[in-house]
């Protein structure tokens, strides 16, 4: 049998299926309903009523103004006082129920690359903040609460800050990446 026949043969099966699907269905057990002849009104429900009913699960949403954090690249000054410019990416919650919100990197060192880039810069080289100018602690790949939260939030901003730690004796020049994860939670 050709493709174009069988193809053929399954439509027509498939119709019939569902004609007979349609003249068989029955109707819902719990229907409102009502019927009036002449003038007057017609309710339907029980007594006046329709119920409907919801479930409203929790709902939360984070998000970040950008996925890839470009920080301004160190000068002298920024070696002198061993950190460098704070990078502010804009981070938004919303919940209808309770919250909490972690940081982490996903690995203890960063990434670095051509040489002679420090192979060997430590993830507690980046710190971070919830609050403008600090304070600011160290990274880690463990997961930190960095905010918590009652339910009810339309869009907690968070001042998000990240800066990184130089050495003038450590840090070589290369192009250094550090992955970090964001978990937004409700329990």
């Amino acid at each position: 049998m050709s493709d174009r026949l069988l193809r053929l043969s399954l439509l027509t099966v498939l119709t019939v299926l569902t004609v007979l699907t349609v003249l068989t269905a029955r109707p819902a057990e719990a229907q409102a309903s009502c019927q009036r002849n002449g003038a007057g009104s017609c309710t339907a429900g029980n007594t006046a009523a329709i119920s409907l009913n919801v479930t409203v699960t929790r709902a939360i949403l984070m998000s970040l103004g950008s996925a890839a954090i470009v920080l301004t690249a160190p000068g002298a000054a920024e070696f002198d006082a061993g950190f460098g410019q704070t990078a502010s990416p804009t981070l938004q919650i919303k919940s209808n129920a309770p919250f909490s919100v972690s940081l982490r990197s996903t690995q203890p060192l960063w990434t670095a690359s051509p040489l002679p880039a420090r192979a060997n810069k430590p993830t507690s080289d980046l710190q971070w903040a919830v609050a403008v100018g600090g304070p600011f602690t160290d990274m880690t790949t463990l997961g930190t609460t960095i905010l918590t939260g009652a339910a009810g939030t339309a869009g907690t901003v968070v001042p998000l800050q990240f800066r990184v730690k130089y050495s003038w004796l450590l840090d070589t020049t290369g192009n250094y990446t550090l992955p970090l994860q964001l978990t937004l939670t409700s329990p």
